[in-house]
């Protein structure tokens, strides 16, 4: 069954359209939308694989997000499918004094012009846009988003494009072209949601394999929350250590270490120290922080056992790396670019050059232990909400101003560290006390020499002691090359 002929009759000006053109030209648009719709998938998806870091961190999008940019391609696509449609359906060779071709042929540059002017721009904004946001070295994605916030700029985006596509044909043919320009929303709105179900990565199987890499998925890295932490800036100070067992074998195994992203043995790691540090500047080399990735459930007898190689090269700080309590972002955010984590002395440091040692009448000893019913101090159990306050009334009772803590060997580092934070936040509560009766701020807004006098008042230290100091199991050190400025 042909066409009616009033398809194809001048009451809109497509008197010389035949129905081969008619049928030549929806093919056509199809076709050139399905393969702007993959051109555009596939640029997306590799921006996506560009965006994987060394430590296998990538540009992730939601299923949600996904989902939207398709049918936002879809659409895209679809759109100029239909402009290039009426571009082969008017463009045809006619004498230049008719009146009919003059308003083909303006029909024609209109969409010509559409598509031009908006590639241009579209992909350079988009370019620009996958550069600055979505590579990983700027890791902006995980700050800015167009999904869900901006959903309306891409639905504008189609709107505007939509109607500019039909604008010289509105106002050639008036109301006669209003019903094709039905047609047309309906067949391109079913065209794209076709378009946009159609699969051609699964991205949930290629997210998966790469997140299989990841240092907290493929081994058990777990790190400990806290609300009070600093943030780290990433840069070549930052020499990284994570503790971790494997998550195929059991628990029980001995842990395995990375430095800076790579397995290292434990022999080997003072070595690969001191060689970064030779080759940094002299004045730089006091710089370097030393960030730890301790998964929570390591005992603090292999905690001790890293400590101690960290030892015989001087290191006497560390930073405890761990994840905030209100924090923004996976936990993944947090692991790769160290933006959360704890200052605190080396413990083992401090027994090796015996730093800590001062009399016993002016410290006070707790220790450690942890069991089903709490945290156990001085054979004291107490709960985890309650070891704040614990500490609070140890230091104004007594005339201390040291605590000792002495956890056991079987300890895990979670509870540690759980116990490090509530003697850190414990402090910080009674200086604020103190800040407030004497000037009535808390004591992070004081000047310098305001929080000198309060921390003179209040000179409140924390110390460990260990059984686990096994000077024997460190190598034969490279001895480290001499600071001329020093001599």
């Amino acid at each position: 069954m042909g066409f009616p002929k009033k398809h194809f009759s001048r009451s809109i000006e497509t008197g010389q359209i035949t129905k081969k053109r008619f049928v030549f030209g929806v093919f056509g648009g199809v076709l050139i939308a399905l393969w702007l719709y993959v051109f555009m998938i596939g640029i997306r998806e590799s921006f996506i694989i560009f965006s994987i870091t060394d430590n296998y961190r990538f540009w992730e999008l939601n299923a949600n997000e996904r989902r939207f940019y398709n049918l936002f391609y879809a659409f895209l696509a679809a759109i100029f499918g239909q402009s290039m449609c009426l571009i082969y359906w008017f463009n045809r060779p006619t004498s230049i004094f008719k009146r009919y071709p003059l308003k083909a042929s303006r029909i024609v540059h209109d969409q010509r012009f559409m598509n031009w002017y908006f590639l241009s721009w579209f992909s350079k904004f988009a370019f620009l846009y996958g550069c600055l946001f979505g590579l990983s070295s700027f890791s902006a994605y995980y700050y800015f988003s167009f999904y869900p916030t901006y959903n309306f700029l891409f639905v504008f985006i189609l709107i505007v494009l939509f109607l500019q596509s039909w604008s010289n044909l509105l106002f050639t043919y008036r109301t006669k072209a209003y019903r094709w320009m039905l047609i047309s929303l309906l067949g391109i709105s079913s065209l794209a949601y076709g378009m946009s179900h159609i699969n051609l990565v699964d991205e949930e199987i290629l997210y998966q394999e790469i997140k299989n890499e990841q240092l907290e998925i493929k081994y058990h890295l777990e790190l400990p929350k806290t609300a009070a932490y600093t943030s780290l800036e990433s840069g070549p100070h930052i020499e990284k250590i994570s503790l971790v067992r494997p998550r195929q074998v059991a628990y029980d195994t001995i842990p395995i270490v990375f430095l800076n992203g790579k397995e290292i043995l434990f022999s080997e790691l003072a070595s690969a120290l001191i060689k970064d540090r030779a080759t940094q500047v002299f004045y730089e080399r006091g710089r370097t922080k030393y960030v730890l990735q301790i998964d929570k459930e390591i005992s603090i007898k292999e905690l001790s056992s890293l400590l101690t190689i960290l030892s015989a090269i001087d290191v006497s700080f560390v930073w405890y790396a761990a994840l905030p309590v209100d924090s923004e972002f996976d936990n993944g955010y947090y692991v790769s670019n160290l933006n959360s984590a704890i200052r605190q002395p080396n413990f083992q440091f401090m027994q090796w050059n015996n730093i800590s040692k001062t009399a016993l009448d002016i410290e006070m000893g707790a220790k450690v232990s942890y069991n089903a019913r709490g945290f156990r101090i001085n054979n004291k159990t107490i709960q985890q909400k309650a070891l704040k306050a614990y500490f609070s009334n140890e230091l104004l009772q007594r005339p201390q101003k040291t605590i000792r803590l002495y956890p056991t060997d079987e300890l895990s580092f979670g509870h540690f560290f759980k116990t490090v934070i509530a003697f850190e936040n414990a402090i910080v509560e009674l200086r604020n006390k103190k800040s407030q009766q004497a000037y009535g701020i808390d004591y992070s807004l004081l000047t310098r020499k305001q929080q000198d006098l309060i921390r003179n008042k209040m000179p409140y230290k924390l110390h460990t002691s260990t059984d686990s100091l096994t000077k024997s199991m460190i190598p034969a050190l490279p001895s480290l090359p001499r600071n001329p400025w020093e001599e």
